[in-house]
């Protein structure tokens, strides 16, 4: 059938150009981006999962994020106890020191201020008190009397570490720390951490009422020994117990920031299989797209030529009244 009205093959031609074009955007579109999903007319559930998976992945992200922060907390009270540790550290050894002295004595009714050794244990005594009274500041952050109520070894963020901040919450009874991407128990880990400035209260108080010099003999010196021995012995074995806490704390959150990258890669892995572009295929599927568009341009030109096929008629049509009138005009002349 031939139509002049209705050109079928041209219509045809032009709902595949079309077709065509809208391929040729799709596959522009995700070669540029490199995603397969850029509208969610593209793949809705996909697009739904896919967005579900960025949330985990964020969420996961600011977990390891949280869970670093945190880390950073328990290493500065570790490298805050260490410090005060080597400070009882070195009283334990004045005095072991003072005690072996006082030990030493071979007669212990001699004159306390005819013997020069009793200096050292005088001298020792107060060095002994002056460390000791370092500590107690430390930990009751009166290291420096000018300094604000925090400083920047005594707390974290603002966060009171040893003791109760301004609400009277403190890490004794644990601080909850946010190390999963969701809300429950099973994503925050609690940072439990001694009270350390309410262990050294009165830590800074002397052992007694030391005698005026010269008027003590090595059995005070021996006594006081003895009993701050026990005192600083107590007291490291309390900053262990506080330094074996951040140990175990910073172990686990070690783990759980080993199990977040485990997590986040397998989630990003299982998002790309939804939503990035194969670009092997994307280019095989443009280069085939190129092709059928260059197809269908050509055809749609043949096919807009297709109802000039009717002219060659009409030019017979045309003819033949031309031929029929020239044999007319000569049947009237001969009659003639």
């Amino acid at each position: 059938m031939i139509s002049v009205n209705t050109n079928i093959y041209a219509l045809t031609s032009q709902n595949y150009s079309r077709l065509n074009q809208l391929e040729f955007t799709e596959k522009t579109t995700r070669l540029s981006s490199g995603l397969k999903i850029n509208y969610a007319s593209d793949d809705p559930s996909g697009m739904a999962i896919s967005s579900g998976m960025k949330a985990q992945m964020r969420g996961v992200s600011v977990a390891i994020g949280n869970a670093q922060d945190t880390q950073y907390l328990l290493d500065l009270t570790d490298h805050y106890v260490s410090d005060q540790w080597d400070v009882l550290y070195e009283m334990r050894n004045l005095t072991l020191k003072l005690a072996n002295m006082a030990v030493n004595n071979v007669n212990p009714n001699t004159d306390p201020a005819s013997v020069p050794s009793m200096s050292d244990c005088w001298s020792l005594t107060k060095e002994i008190e002056k460390l000791q009274d370092h500590v107690y500041r430390a930990f009751h952050n009166q290291l420096d009397p000018s300094a604000p109520i925090h400083t920047a070894r005594f707390n974290f963020n603002l966060k009171t570490i040893f003791g109760d901040d301004s609400l009277g919450n403190g890490f004794e009874t644990g601080q909850a720390s946010q190390v999963g991407p969701n809300n429950s128990a099973a994503n925050q880990i609690q940072i439990v951490i001694d009270n350390l400035a309410a262990e050294f209260v009165g830590f800074n108080t002397p052992y007694a009422p030391p005698p005026p010099f010269g008027d003590a003999g090595y059995n005070y010196y021996l006594g006081y020994a003895d009993a701050m021995l026990d005192r600083v012995d107590g007291m490291m074995e309390k900053m262990n117990a506080v330094r074996v806490q951040v140990g175990i704390l910073h172990e686990r959150l070690d783990k759980t920031i080993n199990d977040l990258n485990t997590q986040y890669i397998n989630v990003s892995a299982s998002n790309s299989r939804i939503e990035d572009a194969d670009f092997a295929n994307e280019i095989f599927e443009y280069t085939k797209n190129m092709i059928k568009q260059q197809g269908a341009t050509m055809i749609a030109s043949q096919a807009n030529a297709q109802p000039l096929i009717a002219v060659p008629l009409l030019d017979a049509i045309y003819d033949g009244l031309e031929g029929q009138k020239m044999v007319g005009y000569s049947g009237v002349a001969s009659d003639r």
